[in-house]
């Protein structure tokens, strides 16, 4: 074996107790080869890779050898894990020569920096994203010898192409250079002056994110670079690859991949969750998966292979969990009210009940669960309320709009219709980037609103506002509206508690019970997919994963029962006789004349 016996037995004893590894498991903790390392759900993925990275630090500080270890992780929950680990066992927390950390981290403290110093060396270096620099180009363009000198119309549209023109790396000359990411025609004769605007923010000190990626890129231009990362780091593990950018990736993949390297990338791509990215490709011939399954029983592991086709999932005998439940339904709101009814019925069950993980009802939007709330139509924020069909960025724009409108409505001067003036204002670019970043990270950026509704306001001599001004307090109600209405509770007389999330939010975690909502957003997607993949009607969905992947999450959460809400509309008689076959338990949200009434209007549509 490749760890000592003595080190295996002690840390699996600190993380387990008196229960063991599986084979399965074990065979992943010794392997140290480069290998795509596949975890499906609820396998043990961080706890196994938390005791090979271990029993890895241990068996470098006995043998006193100068190889490192390598962790680059989207998030603290593997570090963590593994810092627990040692602690128990009364060892040092990971440090120097080691490194674990983020992509961004690693690109930034071996590559991106070093190269920025040395090449450039500003005085300070801030990173921030893009649109927070627009303002400061702006300024730039206007003190510029070459620019300087334009007229607004044309001043204001090549900041826009400055600004959205990517710096990038050509390998051929080996030097950074300006990309016509726009296809500006005008391009080629411009080009040079809108690089020295673009080089100068960086001389500056000012940075975006994604130029850690780009000097990353300019550093391995230097095989030395290569050279000595492949000599520190001997061990490199990337935990949830299907998280990493593929460029990101790429690059890691260029300097590990190599012969004196161990390279681990760890994940699940059918769990890649991204709208705006892409399926992970992964080399079969060169993978090993980690497939036994100790989340849920075969009644909802079975099931998996339907979603994703090919996928293996294996379980323990023992482990028992319910059939999936279809629940039909014919008005949205018959949903909820009938699922916590018969969750009761569940809760007979002694090892449901004595379970402790958290029981949640999912969708894709966050905004999908109004719709089958009995509440009312409006949520209420301070002292106005948000119609369900109106989007919180439109919800915002508008708020804004109206108070430039206001700000604006006593002034004579317009020939034109000021409202649309305003729309069409090429600030309204800045503010929508900033009203979504907002949305984005939870918190508003004031000063950065502030100043694109000043600049608008300011242009026709009417008075700017300050920070005081009544509009950032309503956008922040909005703001935390959002981040509640994430995570939201529904307290039972019995104690019973169902969170309201999206499946990205659950992404990761083990609950005892998930009801999926389907999204008329998302035009009812997983029914479509459901029916497809059960009833066999040969749909091709593959320009739909990532809808499909929330489905496979969604399934694969829970540790006992995992229940679908469909409008009846979607079914007929035949294919709910196919998913009772296939093992689904099947109930309906309505009573009995309903259900004649729906399984006539059904059959009608099918004759």
């Amino acid at each position: 074996m490749y760890f000592n016996q003595d080190d295996f037995d002690l840390v699996e004893k600190t993380i387990l107790g008196n229960k063991r590894f599986n084979e399965n498991q074990r065979e992943f903790i010794e392997l140290m080869e480069s290998k795509y390392i596949i975890a499906g759900p609820g396998v043990g993925k961080t706890t196994c890779l938390a005791a090979k990275i271990v029993l890895l630090l241990m068996k470098l500080a006995s043998s006193n050898s100068k190889d490192a270890v390598c962790i680059i992780t989207q998030t603290n929950v593997a570090v963590d894990e593994i810092n627990k680990i040692l602690r128990r066992l009364g060892l040092a927390q990971i440090n120097h020569p080691h490194f674990v950390g983020t992509v961004h981290q690693f690109f930034n403290t071996f590559l991106a920096i070093p190269y920025i110093k040395k090449h450039i060396n500003p005085i300070n270096l801030r990173f921030a994203e893009d649109d927070d620099y627009s303002s400061l180009i702006s300024t730039l363009v206007h003190k510029n010898s070459y620019f300087g000198g334009w007229s607004s119309g044309p001043k204001s549209a090549v900041i826009r192409k400055i600004q959205d023109c990517n710096l990038i790396y050509d390998k051929k000359t080996d030097k950074i250079i300006l990309e016509n990411t726009v296809n500006w025609d005008r391009f080629e004769r411009h080009h040079t002056h809108m690089f020295n605007v673009k080089w100068e923010l960086k001389r500056l000190g000012f940075f975006t994110f994604n130029d850690t990626f780009l000097f990353a890129e300019a550093a391995l231009g230097y095989r030395k670079n290569i050279s000595l990362l492949r000599k520190r780091f001997k061990y490199v593990f990337i935990d949830e690859f299907q998280d990493t950018k593929a460029s990101s990736l790429a690059i890691l993949k260029n300097i590990f991949s190599n012969e004196g390297n161990v390279l681990q990338v760890v994940g699940d791509p059918n769990q890649t969750l991204d709208f705006y990215g892409q399926m992970p490709s992964v080399d079969n011939k060169n993978k090993f998966e980690l497939k036994i399954c100790n989340r849920f029983g075969d009644e909802i592991a079975k099931h998996l292979p339907n979603i994703i086709n090919g996928i293996q999932v294996e379980c323990f005998k023992e482990k028992k969990s319910f059939n999936p439940l279809l629940i039909l339904y014919n008005r949205n709101e018959q949903l909820i009210p009938y699922y916590k009814k018969i969750f009761t019925e569940y809760l007979a069950d002694e090892n449901f009940s004595r379970s402790t993980k958290k029981d949640s009802i999912l969708s894709i939007r966050k905004l999908a669960i109004n719709g089958y709330q009995t509440d009312g139509n409006h949520q209420s924020v301070t002292n106005y309320k948000i119609k369900n069909s109106e989007s919180y960025t439109g919800h915002i724009s508008k708020l804004v709009n109206d108070l430039i409108y206001n700000k604006l409505s006593n002034i004579e001067e317009f020939e034109i219709d000021y409202r649309q003036w305003v729309r069409e204002h090429p600030k309204q670019t800045d503010i929508k980037k900033c009203l979504i970043k907002g949305i984005k990270r939870g918190q508003l950026d004031k000063d950065s609103l502030k100043i694109a509704i000043n600049s608008i306001l300011i242009e026709k001599d009417s008075g700017a506002i300050n920070a005081t001004n009544a509009i950032f307090g309503k956008i922040s109600s909005v703001l935390e509206l959002i981040n509640n209405s994430d995570v939201s509770k529904i307290n039972e007389d019995d104690d019973q508690t169902l969170i309201f999330g999206t499946i990205h939010s659950a992404k990761g975690e083990t609950h005892r019970s998930v009801l999926l909502i389907d999204s008329e957003e998302a035009d009812m997607i997983h029914s479509k997919m459901l029916k497809s993949f059960y009833c066999l009607d040969n749909t091709n969905y593959d320009n739909e994963w990532v809808e499909r992947n929330l489905l496979y999450v969604a399934m694969s959460r829970p540790t006992h029962l995992f229940a679908f809400g469909m409008n009846a509309s979607y079914i007929n008689q035949d294919e709910i006789n196919i998913f009772r076959d296939k093992g689904w338990d099947i109930k309906f949200a309505f009573d009995e004349s309903e259900q004649e009434n729906s399984e006539t209007k059904v059959l009608n549509m099918y004759i």
